[in-house]
């Protein structure tokens, strides 16, 4: 998981870290010491985190199942078993806005 961090911190940095930042963009995405390098893992994640903190974060596409928002699959509890989304995760993970879908047979 920690490698998984790391490539989408590089990730986010690479896309945003230029637009994100304006004029000193570019200095942004090269890092401190002008190599993407030559960042710790520690400041690596901190660069990610402030740019995630200062964007919108939208998540276009959220599987839920169609008992979603019952007592079987209550949104509001942090990740019973079996659950896949929880609405205090997307809190604490930054998501500003999601859009649900829902599988509807025909």
């Amino acid at each position: 998981m920690r490698e998984a961090g790391i490539t989408m911190a590089a990730i986010l940095l690479g896309a945003l870290g230029a637009g994100a930042s304006g004029a000193s963009g570019a200095a942004d995405a090269a890092g401190p010491a002008g190599a993407a390098g030559a960042e710790t893992e520690d400041e690596l994640m901190a660069r990610a985190r402030a740019i995630h903190e200062r964007i919108i974060t939208i998540d276009t596409h959220v599987d839920i199942p169609p008992d979603f928002g019952t007592e079987a699959y209550d949104p509001l509890k942090a990740k019973p078993p079996g659950q896949q989304l929880d609405l205090p995760g997307m809190e604490s993970g930054g998501l500003d806005a999601a859009f649900f879908v829902v599988f509807v047979m025909q």
